[in-house]
């Protein structure tokens, strides 16, 4: 069947068969429940991305269910959807962390590793929520660029052992994106397990001594422990222990399309 096509704003598109006049009305309702069904609606129409990307510019920055927009948008794919969040990612002012945090995840579900110059603008962001999930796609998907970085974050993290605890665990997501690119350069490898035995202590949170890192790290990187063979005959652990765990922690394994 032939579908009606109208322009609107920022390339979307809508199609006049497809009532996506109620879906916009919908997201207008005074009551969440409605805006969230009409988010759903927009999910599953055949001109999701389009509507969503649409939906996602038109929405008020500080809301929740620009946030909500941006996750969903994380979950299909067009031509319209990409620009959108980072768009979407330039957002500032309150109540906009969220905002570029889902931003993040959806370009990380949608492009992978192609959205690694988006990745690395969240890292430098000075919203602390922001940085955080940009620490999580780039160890799910970045590409080498940051390693260093990203060493000297994790030095200061495990400096503070007084730390509050995090899921999933700082110091691993830092480590793991260390890890997949360590070969990247020969003194890599060597400067991470001289630097976990300095800071040892500050490997998981003083809460929690026996936490995700500690627990990775015995199972799949023995060696790396303080009073191990010396630093430059330590081997990587196996790349598999690291997708497995990219595979299996819950705020990773829905970053892969």
């Amino acid at each position: 069947m032939h579908v009606r096509l109208t322009r609107l704003r920022h390339a979307a598109y809508v199609s006049t068969d497809c009532d996506h006049a109620a879906i916009f009305t919908g997201l207008r309702r005074r009551s969440e429940a409605g805006r969230e069904q009409a988010i759903d609606d927009a999910q599953r129409d055949p001109h999701a991305d389009s509507l969503l990307a649409q939906m996602l510019d038109e929405s008020r920055d500080g809301s929740w269910e620009k946030v909500l927009v941006a996750a969903a948008l994380g979950q299909v794919s067009g031509p319209d959807g990409d620009a959108a969040l980072r768009r979407a990612l330039d957002a500032s002012g309150p109540g906009t962390s969220d905002l570029r945090c889902s931003a993040l995840h959806g370009l990380a579900r949608r492009c992978g590793e192609a959205a690694h110059e988006d990745f690395v603008r969240g890292f430098h962001s000075t919203d602390a929520g922001t940085r955080d999930s940009a620490i999580v796609v780039l160890a799910a998907c970045g590409r080498d660029g940051v390693w260093d970085e990203m060493a000297a974050r994790l030095a200061s993290t495990m400096k503070r052992p007084g730390r509050r605890g995090s899921v999933p665990s700082d110091t691993l997501t830092m480590l793991v994106y260390l890890l997949r690119h360590a070969e990247g350069d020969p003194g890599r490898l060597p400067f991470l397990v001289r630097l976990l035995r300095k800071r040892w202590d500050g490997l998981n949170p003083r809460s929690d001594p026996g936490g995700e890192a500690s627990q990775w790290v015995a199972r799949h990187w023995a060696d790396t422990a303080p009073g191990g063979p010396e630093a430059d005959e330590v081997a990587a652990p196996h790349a598999e222990a690291i997708n497995t765990w990219l595979r299996n922690e819950p705020f990773f394994k829905y970053l892969t399309p």
